[in-house]
């Protein structure tokens, strides 16, 4: 073989290396990963809830945009009188996706209307929590 040839080869080689050094890249961005990983990128804070709206805001600490960041949005019931609790617990979990991405180093406020209503009642309270359970960072 030639010495164009050979280069040929060696081109070839490179680019079926780089064609699988790619592959594993985009294996990579659908990874899995923990609650403090995800922390570490975007945070919620304030999160209070307003009549039937809960209001927080999302920060993303990455260098890059975040898109489709799912919220787990939790409904937690207290019952007034935990020894004896009722039957009928009220408490219940929302996803959410935003609607807009999150810039790099910024922020986004929530504004989520709770739909239906939480019951008002007597016997206890309910507690809202806000927790991220996915996104997509944008700009690799």
């Amino acid at each position: 073989m030639g010495r164009v040839g050979q280069l040929l080869v060696r081109s070839g080689m490179v680019v079926v290396t780089m064609g699988i050094l790619a592959a594993a890249t985009q294996a990579q961005k659908g990874r899995v990963t923990n609650p403090q990983e995800i922390a570490a990128i975007v945070s919620v804070r304030d999160v209070r809830v307003e009549g039937d709206t809960v209001r927080a805001t999302l920060v993303n600490h990455a260098p890059r945009r975040l898109a489709d960041v799912r919220l787990l949005i939790r409904h937690s019931w207290l019952w007034k009188n935990e020894r004896n609790p009722g039957l009928d617990n009220p408490g219940r979990t929302d996803t959410y996706t935003l609607p807009e991405e999150i810039p790099a180093g910024g922020s986004y406020s929530l504004v989520y209307k709770i739909v239906p209503p939480l019951p008002q009642r007597s016997d206890g309270r309910f507690v809202t929590t806000v927790e991220v359970i996915g996104f997509t960072e944008v700009g690799f």
